[in-house]
């Protein structure tokens, strides 16, 4: 498990959203800041649990495959009617640690399988 570290001394100015409040930050055994994003995921198993991932600016860093199955499409959207982000598929997809930023949701159209899909929304 790696180390935390916390910003001590901020009082005013806002930062990340954070105005005022201590900020954690993520560092490696080494005391390095971690460079990869700390993400939240939606469990997606089937047309009614977990599609309408963000209903506001959000950001997407892809989808894993956890059981066998199909997502239809990924959409940057709060309905399947968006633009698409990801085409259908039947394999994990991520964007090597970068994120889309989908300005009006994350919304899936799901066909089968379990996915986690992995976002987060924009402060």
């Amino acid at each position: 498990m790696g180390q935390h570290a916390t910003i001590h001394g901020k009082t005013a100015t806002e930062w990340n959203g954070q105005g005022g409040k201590w900020v954690p930050v993520k560092v490696n055994s080494s005391g390095m800041m971690a460079s990869s994003p700390m993400v939240q995921y939606k469990v997606v198993t089937d047309d009614a649990t977990g599609l309408d991932i963000a209903s506001g600016p959000a950001i997407l860093y892809g989808i894993v495959l956890i059981a066998a199955g199909t997502m239809a499409n990924v959409y940057d959207g709060v309905t399947a009617t968006g633009n698409v982000i990801i085409p259908s598929t039947t394999a994990t997809v991520t964007f090597a640690g970068m994120g889309i930023i989908c300005p009006i949701g994350i919304t899936c159209d799901w066909t089968s399988g379990t996915w986690l899909v992995l976002y987060s929304t924009v402060v």
